[in-house]
């Protein structure tokens, strides 16, 4: 049976969690926006001459700002398992990157979706918010994590030519980081060659056109349903409330 390790002071210190009151007396709405290795170079966090952030730094005047938080964990997969259970990887030994609903502790363990719609919460979620996702643990997840777009050579996924090592050496996800317009291996001849959606698996192109329009990115994509998504709660006008987590794989690479 699971165990329930989350209370109500810790769901009250979710710093990215945005309550929308959906009416008096009742539950509040929530939503929750999780971005990839974010660090504190933005503006209002400290700052970096070459992160300009302007609407983080509106945000960050209004919004509660926690100036020593800090990841769990240096890495992604038990960083956000410990946040979204309320398990300290110390606890839990998850230190690497197994999948956490087959945890030998953390499987026993509710997510913060799963706390939310025990307690009558219809549950939404898109991109990159566990390392792992369960999609049966909630009521949608259109969309599993990509890291893309990625460079594929006409074979296989690799690293994208013009950027600089080591970033270039350490593979597709972590040598990606280039701009969009500059196409990888536009001169090859080969149709199948450029960018491409998809982490692992089947290859869908990615396309940038000479007009300068584009595909919409993945992280364009996950924003793009949770506003859509926003729009149909309001117009359903139900009673039940709502939890929603939309998480953004940018930055990651290099800023992590």
């Amino acid at each position: 049976m699971k165990k329930s390790f989350l209370t109500s002071s810790v769901l009250a210190g979710y710093g990215l969690m945005t309550g929308l009151q959906a009416a008096p007396q009742q539950k509040p709405n929530v939503l929750l926006i999780v971005c990839d290795d974010l660090n504190d170079y933005v503006t209002g966090f400290g700052g970096h001459p070459q992160a300009r952030t302007p609407h983080i730094e509106k945000f960050a005047k209004t919004a509660t700002a926690f100036r020593r938080a800090y990841s769990n964990c240096p890495v992604c997969a038990p960083s956000r398992s410990s946040f979204l259970t309320g398990i300290a990887p110390w606890t839990s030994r998850a230190l690497g990157w197994p999948t956490w609903y087959k945890h030998k502790v953390l499987k026993n363990c509710y997510s913060l979706a799963e706390q939310f719609r025990r307690h009558g919460y219809r549950v939404v979620g898109s991109g990159k918010l566990m390392h792992h996702v369960k999609p049966e643990l909630w009521d949608e997840y259109p969309h599993k994590p990509d890291y893309g777009p990625f460079v594929f050579d006409g074979k296989k996924r690799v690293a994208h030519p013009s950027v600089p090592e080591p970033f270039r050496s350490i593979g597709p996800v972590d040598g990606s980081f280039a701009p969009l317009e500059d196409i990888p291996f536009a001169n090859d001849n080969n149709p199948k060659s450029g960018w491409i959606y998809g982490t692992w698996g089947k290859i869908r192109p990615f396309q940038v056109r000479p007009d300068g329009t584009r595909s919409l990115t993945p992280d364009e994509i996950n924003a793009k349903w949770a506003a859509e998504r926003l729009h149909r709660f309001a117009a359903e006008r139900s009673d039940k409330p709502f939890f929603m987590g939309v998480g953004f794989i940018r930055p990651h690479t290099p800023l992590h």
